[in-house]
């Protein structure tokens, strides 16, 4: 959850900790409204966090060694960065890019807020779509490493 302006904007992972507990929703929600801040990540959690950006850099890798053409989108902070990259994630869609790597997604118009999120990687799939005779495939593919089942 991040507070874009008024509205509070959220994603994929705040639905999840609502969903597994409202109580850690709520705590969310202080955060972004500036009224706690977030812990210190405990040692775990940095390994667990070091693990998956090396498993998602391995894959990226792999992808490139394979010979794939990937668009890498550059995660921004702020409003106008999170708008920066939901605009070339776009641009990259509509021009038909094989991989878009960190392709991220906004819609700020929703009342009271909007939502956000990041994929980690759309891949390229030969169905037509609005952007033309291709569209992602299904499912859009998440190379992180979990660190607890999702309900």
């Amino acid at each position: 959850m991040e507070r874009v302006a008024e509205p509070l904007l959220l994603s994929a992972g705040k639905l999840v900790n609502f969903v597994a507990c409202e109580h850690l929703a709520a705590l969310d929600r202080r955060v972004a409204l500036g009224h706690e801040t977030l812990p210190s990540p405990s040692p775990e959690e940095l390994l667990v966090a070091h693990k998956g950006q090396a498993h998602e850099a391995a894959y990226l890798e792999r992808l490139r060694a394979e010979g794939k053409t990937i668009v890498d989108i550059v995660w921004r902070s702020g409003p106008e960065g999170r708008r920066a990259a939901a605009a070339e994630t776009l641009a990259a869609l509509e021009a038909g890019a094989e991989i878009v790597h960190g392709a991220t997604f906004l819609d700020e118009n929703e009342p009271g807020g909007g939502w956000s999120g990041i994929a980690d990687f759309l891949i390229r799939g030969e169905r037509p779509s609005r952007f033309g005779a291709w569209s992602t495939r299904s499912p859009i593919r998440s190379s992180r490493v979990r660190q607890r089942p999702r309900p």
